[in-house]
């Protein structure tokens, strides 16, 4: 997240094409990562190509997603990003536990942090 700029860069992506890279930069105002922060939670969206606010609705259908998990990576005083899984199949999310998701987005953020705070010592 870029705080000056209010946008998320996209770090990595795995197992879509690479036209992902031209959303790589994403407002955070009125974004579905915006309300995940706000909630402090993981959001799940069983039909992700109706959203509105999702701005890559023809790589959605290009890859055939209909199911979102996008999960905030935030601390107390520092918003770092989120994970995005998507699938096309909205059955294999349906056991994933938002508890689970939630201690994962802990490990990950801070992870993350911690390399964040290595680059700029």
């Amino acid at each position: 997240y870029d705080k000056e700029k209010k946008i998320l860069n996209l770090y990595s992506c795995l197992g879509v094409s690479q036209q992902w890279y031209n959303k790589s930069k994403i407002s955070l105002t009125g974004s579905l990562a915006e309300e995940a922060f706000k909630t402090g939670r993981p959001l799940i969206l069983d039909n992700i190509q109706n959203s509105r606010r999702h701005s890559g609705k023809n790589l959605l259908k290009q890859h055939k997603f209909t199911t979102l998990i996008l999960i905030p990576l935030i601390l107390p005083d520092h918003t770092i990003g989120t994970i995005s899984l998507y699938s096309s199949n909205p059955q294999k999310f349906r056991f994933i536990e938002t508890d689970f998701l939630q201690n994962f987005s802990k490990q990950c953020t801070l992870a993350l942090h911690v390399k964040q705070l290595d680059k700029k010592e």
